[in-house]
């Protein structure tokens, strides 16, 4: 299960083709792929890109949301995309655009859509249903000329969430602002996250583990983006004054009763001295997930 909030509100824009692409996973754990939309002429996993004659057509694959780029495919949740050419079988790997050379007559490139969980716990397990359509990321194509498309990807846990709720997690804000920060000021916010059981779950006891994931983290830190620019602040999450890293794992227990909760106090830190030459009025963002793993 995975709980996100944004620590400085912000507005994603994305222009979208006429098709969006969603998958579902099945309580069997199969995967289910629906189009919704024109999204070429293959079937419900295949997104289509059509090529002009003589002309070059460039692909690209990025994570959007709480997703990544991980060994070339895109990864969110318990789940892995990986994107497939059909012409020669070749991949087609995330942040890693490709370009196809023109051919003497115009075609479709056919892109086919596979998805793979992984082995990390039961996929979305107490997601809310609010939070049962995640964004998963996008494919897009330029053709030599200027022109363009885009096909967005959504998972749709809406088949797995009533059969696998035992808990629910919220953050008691939904983003949360550190407020000013600068070489000789420190900025902190706190939030709290509650987890609770449902009433699927029984009077029993039930232990938990909860990670931290930052949209931006890189070799074990958090980081903000600074807006505007390629600059990457890191930053501190600490739970009970201990700092919780990218890889580090917390225990927690919702005790027995029906109904109970437990609540997790978090704050978020940011150092001054990181900020040291940057332009005053420059804003830093990011995106965190608490992910969160019942004891099976």
């Amino acid at each position: 299960m995975r709980i996100t909030t944004l620590l400085i509100a912000s507005l994603p824009l994305l222009a979208q083709a006429d098709g969006t692409l969603m998958i579902q996973p099945q309580p069997d754990k199969s995967i289910r792929f629906m189009a919704q939309g024109a999204t070429g002429s293959g079937g419900d996993d295949v997104l289509g890109f059509l090529q002009p004659a003589s002309g070059t057509l460039t692909l690209s694959l990025s994570p959007s949301g709480i997703s990544q780029c991980e060994n070339g495919d895109i990864v969110l949740d318990n789940l892995r995309v990986s994107f497939t050419n059909m012409l020669d079988n070749s991949r087609v790997l995330c942040g890693m655009p490709v370009t196809f050379r023109g051919q003497s007559n115009g075609r479709e490139l056919p892109l086919k859509v596979t998805a793979t969980p992984l082995n990390r716990g039961t996929l979305a397990r107490g997601v809310t249903q609010a939070q049962t359509m995640l964004p998963a990321g996008s494919v897009s194509a330029v053709a030599e000329g200027g022109g363009s498309q885009q096909y967005p990807l959504y998972l749709d846990l809406s088949a797995v969430q009533q059969q696998l709720e035992i808990l629910t997690a919220s953050f008691s804000r939904p983003s949360l602002y550190l407020g000013a920060v600068g070489d000789i000021n420190d900025a902190a916010a706190d939030v709290q996250l509650r987890v609770k059981k449902t009433a699927q779950a029984g009077s029993e006891a039930i232990g938990y583990s909860l990670s931290f994931e930052s949209s931006q983290q890189h070799n074990n830190k958090y980081r903000m983006r600074a807006a505007g620019q390629d600059r990457m602040v890191p930053y501190q999450i600490l739970v009970a004054g201990r700092e919780i890293l990218p890889d580090g794992v917390l225990r927690g227990t919702v005790p027995a009763g029906m109904g109970n909760g437990d609540v997790v106090n978090i704050q978020f830190k940011l150092s001054g001295k990181q900020t040291r030459g940057m332009a005053a009025g420059v804003s830093l963002q990011d995106t965190v997930t608490a992910v969160i793993a019942p004891d099976s």
